[in-house]
């Protein structure tokens, strides 16, 4: 059984403010808390572009252990980088070394709008 159009959702991150990035986990870990409690299948992607990249960065990110843990314990969640904001990273000369639980995408923003048009609900933090 898959989610249904109302309980996938997609948290967009571009910035790395640190309360930025603490309320993308907070909020991921609550809404997927909540659909269990609720006995509903959900689906959530964090989706991740300029410095919000830094959130998934393995050189960078300060939350490598908060992000293995939300990944250990909700199955349903996905980690998204912005290919786009990667190559522009790496045109600087500059290795980007995504941690081992996220999935590139060619584009973030492709990515939102692909999923809206299925009806997820779309979060910028």
């Amino acid at each position: 059984q898959s989610a249904t159009a109302g309980n996938r959702f997609i948290l967009h991150l571009d910035s790395d403010k640190p309360e930025r990035m603490v309320a993308v986990l907070d909020y991921a870990d609550q809404i997927l808390d909540n659909a269990k409690k609720e006995g509903v299948q959900a689906e959530l992607e964090i989706v991740a572009n300029n410095y919000g990249l830094n959130l998934l960065r393995a050189d960078f990110t300060p939350y490598r252990e908060r992000i293995d843990a939300l990944a250990a314990k909700h199955a349903n969640l996905k980690f998204i980088a912005c290919g786009q904001a990667v190559a522009r990273i790496e045109r600087e000369g500059k290795k980007v070394v995504l941690i081992e639980e996220t999935k590139m995408v060619p584009s973030v923003i492709g990515e939102v709008v692909s999923k809206m048009k299925e009806g997820w609900t779309y979060i910028r933090v």
